[in-house]
């Protein structure tokens, strides 16, 4: 079969609901009617012959065939969106919208960055994604990843180490004054902990909560890391957090350990990277940051 795509229109329909999962959002992104959205996904399923999508109740995800041509497509989409600015010339290219996928976290965080980088670009639109999920920054999901872990293993990824993060156990004013402080690690029997509803913890701090704290002393567990902290804040209990911005009314109970601490990277995908928009967005969060630390 010799399949030829000779509208560009129907590859960026399929490519946009690819990256936003249902064609209602799509729809909306382009400007267009679900209805239309449909009918150009179909079509251009039948011109290829392959079926790009699984449809399920949720929204669509991409097949295997999907995958390869939306991988394609969504080089093909930054190339094109891209062009105008470099016709332009070259102090016109940063402009247009960056997506910033982070953990949630961190998502509060890059407010200032963020506000540091439209004043330098004030042409420029910013979307953070906080979720746990690694968007595909090759299938164009997101320009840039802000990553907790393990380097990412991806080859066409560019990854910068922003900061060691060091975890500690905190606790709110209220909750130390009500419950008191333990002098060392083997002092926590009796304290009340917050946890996170989760049954596979991947961070060594979770680890050692699920493994080491007795189940019946984990008093509150929360769906994420931002309504963990949250709970800590209101004196509901002890839990593990970061101790990049330290916040009014909690206080770390004993030093970070060693074996909690976990780089935080900037990661790009090796097309973007080549961006203005991206590298300048990236050269902010890099001033955030300061220098790498060891």
């Amino acid at each position: 079969m010799n399949a030829r795509i000779d509208d560009w229109n129907d590859v960026r329909a399929a490519w946009t609901v690819a990256r936003l999962g249902t064609l209602s959002a799509a729809a909306e992104a382009l400007g267009v009617h679900h209805s239309t959205v449909m009918r150009q996904v179909v079509r251009l399923e039948a011109r290829l012959g392959v079926r790009l999508f699984q449809r399920h109740s949720r929204g669509y995800t991409p097949t295997d065939a999907g995958g390869l041509l939306l991988e394609v497509a969504g080089i093909t989409a930054e190339q094109f969106e891209r062009l105008p600015a470099r016709l332009a010339g070259p102090e016109a290219e940063i402009r247009g919208r960056i997506v910033v996928t982070t953990v949630d976290l961190l998502a509060d965080r890059l407010l200032a960055p963020v506000a540091r980088f439209q004043a330098r670009h004030p042409d420029t639109q910013v979307d953070v994604i906080a979720d746990s999920r690694r968007l595909r920054l090759e299938y164009g999901e997101a320009h840039v990843s802000l990553r907790l872990g393990a380097p990412p293993a991806e080859p066409d990824n560019i990854a910068r180490p922003l900061a060691p993060v060091d975890v500690a156990l905190y606790a709110s004013a209220d909750y130390v004054a009500r419950h008191g402080r333990p002098a060392h690690s083997g002092d926590l029997a009796g304290h009340r902990f917050v946890g996170l509803m989760t049954t596979d913890p991947k961070a060594a701090s979770l680890v050692w909560l699920a493994s080491e704290v007795p189940p019946e002393q984990v008093v509150y567990r929360g769906p994420d890391v931002r309504a963990g902290r949250a709970a800590v804040v209101a004196g509901l209990g002890i839990s593990p957090l970061v101790t990049l911005w330290p916040e009014p009314g909690l206080q770390a109970l004993l030093p970070p350990r060693e074996d909690w601490r976990t780089p935080l990277w900037l990661v790009t995908h090796r097309d973007s990277h080549r961006m203005p928009k991206v590298r300048a967005f990236c050269e902010v969060i890099e001033e955030m940051f300061g220098p790498p630390g060891p």
